[in-house]
């Protein structure tokens, strides 16, 4: 058997260009708040993340395009971030959210930036863990497109995958129980027993290379929304090394350096960053 679990219903936002965005309500009271995953991700895997949040927010988190249960774009140019952010506005008039409190991680960093930009006034207050923002110094493809085109996606089941991923980098740092649902969640069954990962290669590696021109780094100005920036420890690609910079750079925004968390700090501490994340988002700024 894949062990694979029962994904919360979907409900579907249509994005401007047709494309069909799977959203989530993932429960609680109070506020709304909105998740974005990072790329090859699905919105499950914020689940135990989720869970410590929703006595303060109702919870709502949706797949990106091409991840999930979310449409693939029918060209390439379907993963461009802009439409990343489009997407995310789309969820948003799905569940009627005014004055969403956000929460990115990588690429769901960046198309938060992306969404308010695009619709001044749509956050109330955003965290964003290492936001794969480039500096406009940066031109250059992404590191992770060549891994991502030999990222194996077919296992023999579930418990396979959680086998070989549990010592690998970078699922070591993380929660199990975010590991489980990011396995469990990122599958669908093949005819032949096997499970295959959601996301393909394609998506995988288009949205990797959806950023290189997008210029949200030049637009950076007229984002008002107040913001932590949140980085992990320093890493070879130097994602860590913007966020001040990136911070500098908008009118209301604050970094913060963790040397406990790597990239994915949601993922890596559910409770623990769930609490940082609500002190920021409902007692102000800094």
């Amino acid at each position: 058997m894949s062990g694979r679990r029962v994904a919360v219903e979907a409900e579907f936002a249509v994005a401007p260009d047709g494309v069909r965005i799977a959203a989530y309500r993932f429960g609680g009271t109070g506020p709304p708040m909105l998740l974005a995953h990072a790329t090859g991700f699905h919105a499950h895997v914020f689940l135990p993340f989720a869970a410590a949040l929703r006595d303060r927010f109702s919870v709502f988190a949706f797949d990106l395009r091409g991840h999930g249960e979310s449409e693939a774009p029918g060209t390439p140019d379907g993963y461009a971030w802009w439409r990343l952010g489009a997407d995310l506005l789309v969820v948003a008039d799905l569940f009627g959210l005014v004055g969403i409190h956000a929460v990115g991680n990588s690429v769901g960093g960046a198309i938060t930036v992306e969404a308010e930009l695009r619709r001044p006034g749509t956050l109330r207050s955003a965290v964003l863990f290492e936001p794969i923002i480039y500096p406009p110094e940066i031109t250059a493809p992404s590191p992770m497109l060549e891994g991502a085109r030999r990222r194996r996606r077919v296992f023999d089941s579930t418990a396979v995958m959680l086998r070989q991923w549990r010592g690998r980098e970078p699922f070591a740092a993380w929660d199990p129980e975010a590991l489980r649902c990011y396995v469990e969640y990122g599958v669908r069954d093949r005819p032949d027993g096997r499970v295959e990962l959601k996301c393909s290669a394609e998506a995988e590696t288009m949205t990797f290379a959806g950023d290189v021109t997008a210029g949200i780094w030049q637009r950076f100005r007229k984002y008002r929304t107040p913001t932590l920036i949140v980085t992990g420890k320093r890493d070879h690609l130097r994602r860590s090394q913007w966020a001040e910079r990136q911070a500098a750079a908008m009118p209301r925004a604050w970094a913060e350096r963790r040397d406990d968390v790597g990239h994915f700090a949601p993922l890596e501490r559910p409770a623990e960053i769930a609490a940082r994340t609500a002190d920021f988002l409902l007692g102000g700024q800094g």
